[in-house]
């Protein structure tokens, strides 16, 4: 019986040790290939292939990536002083973003599933504040609004104004000052980042 007892116990332990994250496997073979010439369009395909074969939840990977950009960008700091795991934050991001629009038609798109959108959202604006800081504008710009339309509402817009203000600012470096201006002249209300930027692009008051 103590033989059994202490087989049991030692199995719970090698449960709540190693089993706490069961995904971590795939996960980090995908995170790993992000690095590798072509590395977004390689993760694109290994996320809708491991997220339909059910090995994980896109929102998984949602997560892992953020957490990437987190460890190994520099965001609005400035340029990132490791130009590598910069590329390679933003093409596991990008990765996770492409999957994720061309899973629209198997993710969930009830309003009972704004908070998963609200997480692609805010990956897609770590992702391209990223970009945007080391100077890769056209990187920022597909990674800013990535993902899926699905998140890019008015009710995102105006709760998360750095976002509108990013891809505002994308917009104006890459040319299209009219455009910016006017993606942000159509909101119901201006404020933070967003009235900032749309100050500056219009020469009304700011800095």
């Amino acid at each position: 019986m103590r033989t059994l007892c202490a087989s049991i116990g030692m199995a719970l332990f090698l449960v709540i040790a190693y089993g706490c994250e069961p995904h971590a496997g795939p996960l980090e073979r995908i995170v790993q290939k992000a690095s590798a010439p072509g590395g977004r369009a390689t993760v694109a395909a290994d996320v809708v292939k491991a997220v339909k074969d059910k090995q994980f939840a896109v929102g998984d990977m949602v997560d892992l990536a953020y957490d990437k950009l987190e460890k190994s960008a520099a965001g609005s700091t400035g340029a990132s002083p490791d130009q590598t795991k910069s590329l390679a934050a933003t093409a596991l991001a990008g990765g996770v973003l492409d999957a994720i629009a061309a899973l629209k038609n198997e993710l969930p798109q009830g309003a009972e599933h704004e908070i998963f959108w609200m997480k692609v959202g805010r990956l897609a604006f770590k992702a391209g504040e990223e970009a945007f800081v080391n100077q890769r504008l056209a990187e920022a710009h597909s990674l800013s609004l990535g993902g899926s339309p699905r998140w890019q509402n008015e009710a995102y817009w105006l709760r998360y104004t750095d976002h509108d203000a990013l891809v505002s600012a994308i917009m104006a470096a890459q040319g299209d000052r009219g455009g910016a201006i006017q993606r942000l002249q159509s909101r119901t209300n201006l404020d933070g980042p967003a009235l900032e930027v749309f100050q500056k692009l219009t020469g009304r008051g700011g800095n």
